[in-house]
């Protein structure tokens, strides 16, 4: 049926001309007008000439004929006005064959290489029209002017790529580079380096980086620090998470204002004359629990004091929106970021040795066994009399001192909590601190120490009591539980 015939075809996104040699039915065996024979399926072909071809002639001479053909048809699409034919037909419907839109174009007296060269057009113009099997739909302004905005837009990004591409070779070949697109390639690396995979322009990052033969990631990265983007010694996991080591000026403004007033008041409970003792590393310097301890009436009276941050940090206060995004301090090698500011977290919500300080107490009798016999929650005011060492608490115990007796009860604390179904995962902490110097030191802290054992108990102890308060007079709360091993 179509033996004979000049056929067009894609083939690779790419229209080809040939002549068809044989048909087989679905597929057809096609000499190109590249010298190439190739099988193709029927589907695959977009136009037939009305006439046949002379098979007998020579592969040369067949050849000739094909590039006569596309020559011919190449001078006629010149003729096409592809806007001009998208205007007359936008009443006429949606969908056309290239029969027909040849007649739009050159009149009733047509032959099918008209109707190829009218393919060939729009093929070529890609935007009013689209092709839809062997027909072409007529695309809405709406569409043209999306079609045209993602051409200007891959346009852009292959000129980034190429551009991005030789300005990155020539700063690893150690050339002096400037201009207006520096920094936004700069920014581009930057969002790669942080974000890796999940960079908002990946796909073209990585293409400006294939093209300029870049394999190594961490080129990328001391570029940034040869550029001043980046320390030698960046920290990209606060930026991948986008963690804010900075605090808003309106907050420091607040905490100016906060840091000023003196809590207190008639419903704080005058605890100062407590012994309360702060146990943490020598260097910590935001105390936020104490302790105190005292035989009375045949067991142990303990009071466990937590640093109250709501005695002058008001609900939705600017202060306190910027530490709910924070949610809690976190504690670097190099250093920390608290979720209040030093100013507060270091000074008047500290529970510094000698200062009196607001505070949430929960003051506990309990018994040798470490039964609770009776407690209560309150707000309170407190002055810690002494600030200690973990290393000199476990001094303390090893002379049996009176936290000897605080240890064998906060033992018993911990024994009865496995008892109920507790895992105690006593697993030792690696302490990594950098100075400023960037010097590095390492240390070990053994979470079974004693003197670690009577803080973890006290405070699970504090945590308790608080739970068993708001299940009692049903207060909504988040409670912390542990699942089956």
């Amino acid at each position: 049926m179509y033996q004979a015939k000049a056929v067009l075809f894609f083939e690779g996104q790419k229209l080809i001309s040939g002549v068809c040699l044989e048909d087989s039915g679905s597929r057809l065996h096609v000499y190109t007008a590249a010298g190439r024979e190739m099988n193709v399926t029927i589907n695959r072909v977009l136009h037939f000439s009305s006439y046949l071809l002379d098979l007998s002639s020579s592969k040369d001479a067949l050849l000739n004929k094909i590039k006569a053909l596309e020559q011919k048809q190449e001078e006629l699409k010149r003729q096409v006005d592809v806007k001009s034919l998208w205007e007359m037909l936008t009443d006429e419907g949606e969908v056309f064959d290239t029969g027909y839109l040849a007649t739009m174009v050159f009149g009733e007296t047509t032959d099918s290489d008209c109707g190829a060269a009218v393919l060939r057009a729009l093929l070529e113009e890609r935007t009013r029209f689209k092709l839809a099997g062997k027909q072409f739909q007529i695309n809405t302004p709406e569409q043209i002017e999306a079609l045209l905005t993602k051409r200007r837009r891959e346009t852009q990004r292959q000129c980034d790529i190429e551009e991005g591409s030789i300005w990155l070779e020539s700063v690893l070949q150690g050339k002096k580079t400037a201009g207006d697109r520096e920094s936004s390639f700069l920014k581009l690396l930057r969002d790669y380096v942080v974000f890796g995979s999940d960079a908002a322009d990946y796909q073209l990052i990585r293409e400006m980086l294939d093209q300029a033969k870049i394999i190594d990631p961490k080129a990328c990265f001391d570029l940034l620090v040869e550029h001043g983007v980046f320390d030698a010694d960046e920290n990209l996991s606060l930026e991948r998470y986008q963690i804010p080591v900075h605090w808003p000026r309106q907050v420091l403004e607040e905490v100016d204002g906060l840091a000023r007033q003196v809590p207190g008041g008639a419903a704080r409970r005058d605890l100062t004359q407590l012994r309360i003792v702060s146990i943490d590393d020598a260097f910590t310097r935001d105390i936020d629990d104490a302790i105190s301890f005292e035989r009375k009436d045949g067991g142990l009276q303990l009071g466990i004091h937590i640093t109250d941050a709501a005695s002058i940090i008001k609900p939705e206060c600017r202060l306190d929106r910027e530490a709910a995004k924070r949610a809690t301090s976190i504690y670097l090698p190099e250093g920390k970021i608290p979720m209040l500011p030093p100013d507060l977290s270091e000074g008047l919500l500290s529970l510094k040795e000698g200062e009196n300080r607001p505070a949430l107490s929960f003051l506990v009798k309990l018994s040798d066994a470490g039964d609770i016999i009776d407690s209560e929650i309150c707000l309170s005011i407190i002055r810690v009399a002494k600030k200690m060492t973990y290393d000199e608490v476990d001094a303390e115990i090893a002379q049996n001192s009176p936290f000897a007796d605080l240890y064998r009860l906060t033992s018993a604390l911990m024994e009865k909590r496995k008892s109920a179904g507790a895992l105690i995962l006593s697993i030792p902490e690696l302490q990594i601190v950098v100075d400023q110097e960037k010097h590095i030191a390492l240390s070990i802290r053994e979470r079974n120490a004693p003197s670690q054992v009577v803080v973890a108990e006290c405070m699970i102890l504090a945590n308790h009591l608080a739970a068993r308060l708001f299940r009692e007079r049903g207060v909504p709360a988040l409670y912390r539980k542990q699942a089956q091993p």
